[in-house]
Formats: C-alpha cells, sequence, structure tokens
C-alpha cells in the first residue's frame, strides 16, 4: 500500500475497486489471497478518506470500503464481516444522506435481510413441525415487507445495483411464498426484457434456471424438514411420502416433454435424490429412478454417467444404516484413515466445502458438539469435497478446527474412492453418524434438534 502520497494512494483504491481478473489464473490467483486484497482495499480506502479533504476521495474512499467488506462478508468470514458491512452501510445512510454511495449502501442492506430471512427458513431447526410452519409463516410476511421495499427502492432508482435488487426480487417469491405467484414472475420477466440495464439482461439469460433451482430448494428443504419432524410417526411421515409424490410426478411430466432443459431437469433430479435419500428404494421412488438412471447411461457425457453413479449412491446410502460402511480418506498431511479404525468411537462424518456457506455457518454447531462430548468418545471427520487443495489448505491453515479434517480431492488424487459420489451426497452439509459398534446409525442427519441429540446421546452411552 503507497504511503502519504495521494495521488499514488488514489491510484491504488481505484486499481483495486476496478481489479476484474481477466483469465482462470488471474481469477485463481485473486481467489487465493482475496482475504488479503480486500484487506487492503479496505485500510487504503480509510487511509485516502483520511487524508483527503477532496470531496471525490471522499466519495470513492466510501464505495471502495464498501465494496471491500462486501467481499470479505462474500468470500471471507460472513459472522465477522457482516455486522461490519451493516454498521458502515448504517452509517453512511445516516451521515451522507445525499451521496450516490448511499443508495448502493441500502441496496447491501436489503441484501443483509434477504440472507438473514434465508439462513432463518432454510438453516434454523425448530424442535417441533407446529414451530417451523410457524416459523415459515413469519419469514414469508418478513419477506413481503422487504419485496415491497425493494420494489419502492428500485422503481425510485433503477439503475443502482440492479444486479443485486432484481434477482433478489425473482428468486425471493419463489423461496419465501408458500404459493409462487407465477404470474409476478412472468411481469418481473416483461419487465427485464424492456429495461436497459446490462445487469438486468444479464440475468433475465439466466432467470428461467434461477427460478427452478431455488423453487428446488424450497421443496427439498421443506420436505427434508417435515420428514424429520415425523420422526417415527408412521403416519405423519406418509403424509408428507404423499404431499412429495404430487410434486414428484408434477415434475417428471415435465422432465419428460423437456429432458433437455438443465433447470427443469436439474428441479427434478433434486427433488428424486432427496426423496430416494428420505423413503429408499420404495415402490412408487423406483420409476423415477429407472427412468432417470437411463436417461443418464445413455448420454455419452462422463458427467452424466457419473451422476447415475449418484443415484445408486443415494440408495446405498438409505440401505446402509444398521449395517457397517465404506470409507477411507486422506488427511492433508497425506495420512490416511479408515472408519474401521475409530471403533469404540462414535463419528460424525461431515461432508461440507469452502465454498459452502451453509456449511461454514453450521460449524459452531459441530464444534459445540465437539467441544462437549469429545472426551466422552466422539469424533468428527470433516470430509472437504473442495478440488482446489490450495484453497482448502489455506483455510485450514487460518482456521485451526480441532477435528480431523479430510479431503476427497486429495484421496482421489490418490487413487481411492469419491465417497460423495459413492454416498449419493446431492447437497452440503450433509453429515453421517456412525455408533461405537461402527455400524451406521443415521446416513442423514443434521446435529442439531431434540431428535438428534436423543439419538446422539443414546449412541455415547451404548458400551464401547
Amino acid at each position: 500500500m503507497p504511503g502519504d502520497d495521494l495521488p499514488a494512494l488514489r491510484e491504488y483504491v481505484t486499481r483495486l475497486t476496478d481489479y476484474e481478473p481477466q483469465s482462470m489464473e488471474e481469477f485463481d490467483q485473486w481467489f487465493r489471497n482475496v482475504e488479503t486484497y480486500y484487506t487492503s482495499l479496505r485500510d487504503a480506502s480509510e487511509k485516502l478518506m483520511a487524508l483527503s479533504d477532496d470531496t471525490n476521495d471522499i466519495v470513492l474512499g466510501q464505495k471502495s470500503k464498501l465494496i471491500a467488506i462486501e467481499n470479505l462478508t462474500n468470500y471471507v468470514e460472513p459472522d465477522v464481516y457482516a455486522p461490519q458491512l451493516r454498521e458502515y452501510a448504517e452509517e453512511l445512510i445516516r451521515d451522507f444522506p445525499d451521496s450516490d454511495n448511499t443508495l448502493y449502501a441500502q441496496s447491501i442492506l436489503f441484501q443483509i435481510k434477504y440472507g438473514e430471512l434465508y439462513q432463518k427458513i432454510f438453516i434454523t431447526v425448530q424442535e417441533t413441525k407446529e414451530e417451523y410452519l410457524q416459523l415459515v409463516k413469519e419469514t414469508n410476511a418478513e419477506w413481503l415487507v422487504l419485496e415491497q421495499q425493494m420494489k419502492a427502492f428500485h422503481e425510485k432508482h433503477p439503475d443502482v445495483e440492479a444486479g443485486q435488487i432484481l434477482p433478489s426480487l425473482a428468486t425471493g417469491a419463489c423461496v419465501f411464498e408458500e404459493e409462487t405467484d407465477m404470474k409476478k414472475l412472468e411481469v418481473f420477466k416483461q419487465y427485464l426484457e424492456q429495461s436497459e440495464l446490462p445487469e438486468a439482461k444479464e440475468f433475465l439469460e439466466r432467470m428461467d434456471y434461477a427460478v427452478q433451482n431455488y423453487l428446488a430448494v424450497k421443496y427439498v428443504q421443506r420436505f427434508i424438514h417435515l420428514y424429520r419432524y415425523a420422526g417415527d410417526d408412521e403416519q405423519a411421515q406418509d403424509e408428507v411420502r404423499q404431499d412429495y409424490k404430487k410434486v414428484l410426478d408434477a415434475k417428471k411430466e415435465e422432465f419428460e416433454n423437456d429432458k433437455e432443459n438443465s433447470a427443469i431437469r436439474g428441479f427434478y433430479i433434486n427433488l428424486l435424490e432427496t426423496a430416494l435419500g428420505l423413503f429408499g428404494k420404495e415402490e412408487w421412488l423406483m420409476e423415477h429412478f429407472d427412468g432417470v438412471k437411463q436417461y443418464y447411461l445413455s448420454s455419452n457425457d462422463p458427467e452424466m454417467k457419473a451422476r447415475a453413479e449418484r443415484l445408486d449412491g443415494v440408495i446405498r446410502r438409505k440401505t446402509i444404516e444398521g449395517n457397517e460402511m465404506e470409507f477411507e480418506a486422506l488427511k492433508l498431511d497425506g495420512t490416511k484413515i479408515d472408519i474401521r479404525d475409530f471403533r469404540g468411537k462414535v463419528v460424525l462424518i461431515d461432508y461440507w466445502a469452502t465454498w459452502c456457506g451453509p456449511c461454514i455457518a453450521s460449524f459452531p454447531l459441530v464444534e459445540k458438539l465437539y467441544d462437549e462430548y469429545h472426551d466422552q468418545g466422539f469424533e468428527i471427520i470433516a470430509y472437504s469435497i473442495d478440488e482446489d487443495l490450495d484453497t482448502l489448505r489455506d483455510y485450514e491453515k487460518k482456521h485451526s478446527h480441532p477435528w480431523i479434517s479430510t479431503s476427497q480431492q486429495l484421496t482421489l488424487d490418490k487413487g481411492g474412492r469419491e465417497f460423495s459420489n459413492y454416498y449419493g451426497i446431492n447437497a452440503i452439509p450433509s453429515y453421517m453418524l456412525i455408533g461405537r459398534d461402527g455400524k451406521v446409525i443415521s446416513a442423514n442427519t443434521y446435529p442439531e434438534g431434540e431428535h438428534f441429540l436423543e439419538t446422539f446421546k443414546k449412541a455415547l452411552a451404548a458400551e464401547k
């Protein structure tokens, strides 16, 4: 970073703010150093504003600092930087109400609130079905208020950060509203078609996929929650099953009519894989399973054939409960671990990645379990599916988690098995709980809530 030379400092801040990688090599280099990059930009922006009385320098510094903290929030430590981002955005709105940066700050506050609602409805685990449905209702109501605020803001300032506001308006309707109003999405699509904003054109190109993806996320998470709350109640399980069947049959019809539409295909197959994980080889599901597997195997694309293997893995994962499992992996230092070596301990396998926000957000839950029960014979194996080993190593150096960290990519490089596919992991974070006898207690669990804790403590109390 330059010293007190204002022209040099101004040029430095401008260059970092405007930088865009021009190749995959540049992007990789930028991503590996993203924390250093944006910390430097934040510090340089603050220095520029402290040294200069020029209004243009102040405006540049404010915008660059916002960009820096926003990217530190998105790419580095959300829990650490999100409060700083909120505080600085609110400060700009309060102290500089007429600045263009104030509009940018307001759009950031919208995104923070959107993220909080998303976290609330998908990550928060309630104790009962009734509490969960109440949470959904409250979150939906909060969304409708936020939606009106965002619409009013966008209508008044249509050229401010449309790349953030427009996608949130579209995908929010899919995520938070009980019955997504497709007419609302069509009106929104027409607006995008008429807009001259480049951000609008860009989002229009991927809107269909985004809408289908967010609808799939909502349905999948909803069914996972409701099935978890059903517990051992067969009637409650059957209610979830019948609702799931209606949605899956409808999506199958869409898939059959347009198999090459990646958005529709992704929605249908995501639902199917989740259903297989919840219900296993039930007859009503196997027709779906056989049709999708045949579709994959008929392709010449190696990626498609790999997905056929993952479908088999979903079945394998569901049927492994009560049995011993195969699991071998390499730690980052190259040391091999085998699940059979952990006999006598209760083990939680955590499938995760550094780029997965919900995975990182769930670490405090996992660490709390580890700290409280490790001395009683509890172990955690974190199985990263990151392909970039440098990024994973950098993350592990910075965050010294107490559990055992392993890498799928390193394991593959040494000729090992890809266990995320082998066990049909179609979403992360994903967890498997293994008892002291080496048998799988749950192949699809989440480390929170009364039902999990009851099962977990029972496993700990078992004889070694």
